[in-house]
């Protein structure tokens, strides 16, 4: 990897667009796709085939892992961990713009969706393969389709 300014790691292969916000110490793997507007905090790390949406908001100390995929004006929160293949919507089938939102601290399981318009508290668990179809409000573990607490 290529050492950047202020302590930026990138390595070959992305498309980071114009207009995007990468906060030091970051990391950001092959095959990445950053659109404009995005702003990444601090010491986040970001896997390999990523893509976000315009306007997104990843907090400091987060992992986005491999294929994860961001939709536009998504809010992750600071230390929240985004699975391989999870999927973070914005718009539903009708064309109406909601964006989710992820608290800090929470932990989103190997291939979750998380619907548009999903509030997401801080403290919370989503295991893998959970469909996120309404906000959760207490922290804790969720799982299942549609994902209800378990713990």
């Amino acid at each position: 990897m290529e050492e950047l300014p202020e302590g930026r790691r990138v390595t070959q292969f992305q498309v980071i667009e114009d207009n995007v916000s990468i906060g030091k110490g970051v990391s950001i793997s092959d095959f990445v796709k950053l659109v404009e507007g995005t702003r990444i905090g601090d010491r986040t790390l970001i896997g390999s085939y990523v893509r976000t949406g315009k306007n997104c908001i990843i907090g400091r100390d987060c992992i986005i892992k491999c294929q994860a995929v961001i939709s536009p004006n998504v809010e992750i929160g600071a230390g929240t961990t985004i699975g391989p293949g999870a999927i973070l919507l914005h718009e539903t089938h009708q064309g109406i713009h909601s964006p989710c939102k992820i608290g800090r601290f929470c932990f989103i399981g190997a291939n979750v969706i998380v619907n548009p318009g999903v509030k997401i508290c801080d403290g919370v668990a989503v295991g893998a393969g959970a469909v996120v179809i309404r906000n959760i409000d207490l922290p804790g573990t969720y799982a299942g389709v549609p994902a209800i607490r378990i713990k």
